[in-house]
């Protein structure tokens, strides 16, 4: 992309509502690495699969045993998750079940059934065959391999916590994990609970790397990573907190999480449903846990508010940032409706012809004394040709800047794309 294109004044975050996707009612989506395509899970069990750039449809994933579940089991998609590939997508549904779909073929490669129905689940950044998965009430959250169907539980944080300071918990008051998620390249997963405790854990080997507890021992409800993995943002109940990560495979017990600034509403002194980070890393966005669907959008440097993004009058479900471009998604509560919002583009005809003048009043002209006079075409049109064989760079391309995501990976792999798929009716329709 050529840099100069770029309007430097123009703001680098949405702003308003460009167009929503509606297709039966979601519950949960996910980008996958390069925000081509969009996963949206649905109330019935069925994932659909958008391509963003068309804004259609390009794929639809229904499990063939939908069709002979009971009328009253709900089966709800509760959380979808990508592989590195785009290959492939998990969803974990309300019903226990987890299933890997096959995203070109449209068919459920693994299935794996719970005891418990499952609130989120997250493939590995790196390997297609482990996942991390969370069940609800008192199942602790578990590294699953895909192939074997093999579960690890992950140590209990908060058991720990109370033996090392000589508290054991009390019946009733035993914490719960909310949000469990993998860390930089896979090789940790980060835990956090109920009572505000975060917990860092390698994935190889299951063991506590780290635990810190958050202020007021406020209740973590997810955590998320910039796209270099320099620092974390912590959703608490009253405000969110922006942290250093730190290098665990160098880090000593003694290793302290710095502390870098929140994100609040001083005034509405609201909770938060979802928080992320925008895709060039400037900008902190966070959701109202109310029934307003207002999105707050703060600098992450410095913490200022810039703008409230007033949506519709439904409660924000979910919410994210696209990988790569300006642009929010959320999804409604209600009817489970997917709003796009993006910057709100001016008309700017100078941008085409750079010596024209918008007018918003009549002014008199004055004609220049040589305006009319003859040219000489012989020498216009050499100029012109002059001009015509001047060399144009097609190839090189210039870094815009922010776009970080795939800046540590050292294999960039093809591009994954689902091929249209034509009706054999078609013609008819023609």
């Amino acid at each position: 992309m050529n840099r100069s294109l770029l309007d430097p004044f123009r703001n680098n975050f949405p702003e308003i509502v460009e167009e929503s996707l509606d297709y039966g009612a979601a519950t949960t989506f996910a980008f996958n690495r390069r925000g081509t395509f969009l996963a949206t899970g649905l109330t019935d069990g069925r994932c659909v699969i958008w391509d963003f750039d068309t804004r259609g449809i390009a794929k639809e994933l229904i499990p063939k045993e939908l069709s002979t579940a009971p009328a009253n089991t709900y089966v709800g998609v509760t959380s979808v998750s990508w592989s590195r590939s785009s290959r492939k997508l998990l969803a974990a549904s309300y019903d226990g079940q987890l299933r890997l779909f096959d995203v070109l073929g449209g068919e459920v490669e693994r299935q794996i059934v719970f005891e418990r129905p499952l609130m989120s689940v997250q493939m590995h950044p790196k390997l297609d065959d482990w996942c991390i998965v969370l069940p609800f009430k008192d199942l602790p959250p578990m590294l699953v391999n895909l192939t074997t169907a093999a579960r690890s539980p992950l140590p209990s944080p908060e058991s720990e916590q109370d033996e090392r300071d000589d508290a054991p918990a009390k019946k009733g008051q035993q914490a719960s994990v909310l949000v469990v998620v993998f860390g930089h390249r896979g090789e940790r997963i980060l835990s956090g609970s109920s009572k505000g405790l975060v917990t860092i854990i390698a994935t190889q080997s299951l063991q506590v790397l780290h635990h810190f507890r958050i202020p007021g021992n406020s209740a973590v409800r997810n955590i998320v990573f910039t796209s270099n993995h320099k620092q974390m943002l912590i959703n608490c109940t009253d405000r969110i907190r922006l942290y250093d990560d730190a290098d665990w495979s160098t880090a000593q017990p003694e290793t302290q999480i710095k502390f870098r600034a929140e994100f609040f509403d001083p005034v509405n002194k609201m909770s938060w449903k979802k928080c992320c980070f925008s895709s060039d890393n400037e900008y902190v966005i966070g959701g109202s846990a109310q029934k307003s669907h207002h999105i707050y959008v703060w600098a992450k440097d410095g913490g200022q508010l810039q703008k409230v993004l007033e949506g519709p009058k439904d409660a924000i479900n979910d919410l994210m940032w696209h990988p790569m471009r300006p642009i929010i998604v959320s999804l409604a509560a209600r009817d489970g409706s997917v709003f796009i919002w993006a910057s709100n583009y001016a008309e700017n005809w100078s941008a085409f012809a750079p010596d024209f003048t918008e007018l918003e009043e009549n002014v008199e002209y004055i004609e220049r004394e040589d305006e009319f006079d003859e040219v000489d075409e012989e020498l216009t049109h050499k100029r012109k040709r002059e001009e015509e064989d001047e060399l144009v760079d097609i190839e090189e391309t210039t870094d815009c800047g922010g776009h970080t995501c795939f800046s540590d990976e050292s294999d960039e792999e093809d591009r994954f794309f689902i091929p249209v798929v034509i009706p054999k009716d078609a013609d008819v329709a023609l």
